[in-house]
């Protein structure tokens, strides 16, 4: 299983997980534009670029529980 397929089953069957992607085919990007609310992540990244997108799905996440 790819990560496409991860994340696909992650959508259908886990829908309050977030999912990150990250990717370096501009195609497969627009591919996942569905499976990942902020986009994939071009590789190469920047470690810090994982960790503040992290950090904002965990408050995106904190947010809803709020509601």
């Amino acid at each position: 299983m790819d990560g496409f397929a991860l994340s696909q089953w992650v959508r259908a069957n886990r829908p309050g997980l977030d999912v990150i992607l990250a990717g370096s085919v501009s195609r497969a990007a627009s591919a996942a534009a569905d499976l990942c609310e902020e986009g994939t992540l071009p590789k190469p990244y920047e470690s810090q670029v994982v960790v503040d997108r992290i950090r904002r799905l965990m408050a995106a996440r904190a947010a809803r529980k709020k509601i």
